[in-house]
């Protein structure tokens, strides 16, 4: 059982579209969950790391199914969530043109989101990196799942193209530690 916290500015994204889809979402989502369809939730407070991950398995119920092959429900939601994450409150962190320097701040990301974790960033070469997890409070599949979504849509937001994302070491599949190697190659100069 995780202890650990999210921030609003991720759950109001997934709040919107339950809303927006609330008849569904009331009859997918458990009794104490129901609240957040009704409560303001503000980008700056700290909710449940696992009141989370289960209104984003019903909102991956609701929503349309990705056509990507080999991307899960949940890997797609965290894509298509790291347009607006990118596009708004995280823009800062975004650096157009350069995904190496863009997943350097991914600690940085992790600590404004998260209250347990450390993500470290190792930048071998020219269209590599390696990502490290550790002391990640919430283990389950899906939160890699969202995890590596939003590390590929960290890549392409900021210029990356042909990106290839794996998974060789999860917490959650018995690993010390969870772990994502990620390629890609620069997007031509189209000035």
């Amino acid at each position: 059982m995780s202890n650990g916290k999210i921030k609003g500015s991720i759950m109001m994204g997934i709040i919107r579209f339950l809303r927006l889809h609330r008849q569904q979402a009331r009859l997918l989502l458990p009794e104490h969950l129901q609240r957040y369809l009704d409560t303001r939730i503000l980008a700056t407070g700290w909710h449940p790391e696992e009141d989370y991950l289960e209104l984003m398995r019903v909102l991956v119920q609701i929503r349309p199914q990705s056509r990507t092959r080999g991307v899960t429900p949940f890997e797609d939601a965290a894509r298509d969530a790291a347009t607006t994450h990118f596009e708004g409150p995280y823009k800062s962190l975004l650096r157009k043109g350069d995904p190496a320097r863009t997943l350097s701040n991914l600690p940085a990301l992790w600590r404004l989101r998260h209250d347990t974790g450390e993500a470290e960033v190792e930048l071998p070469k020219e269209g590599e990196a390696r990502v490290l997890l550790r002391g990640y409070s919430l283990v389950a599949p899906e939160s890699c799942e969202l995890t590596q979504g939003t590390l590929w849509g960290m890549v392409h937001h900021s210029g990356g193209e042909d990106i290839e994302v794996t998974h060789p070491s999860c917490r959650a599949r018995g690993h010390d530690v969870c772990e994502w190697r990620l390629s890609w190659a620069r997007a031509p100069d189209r000035s």
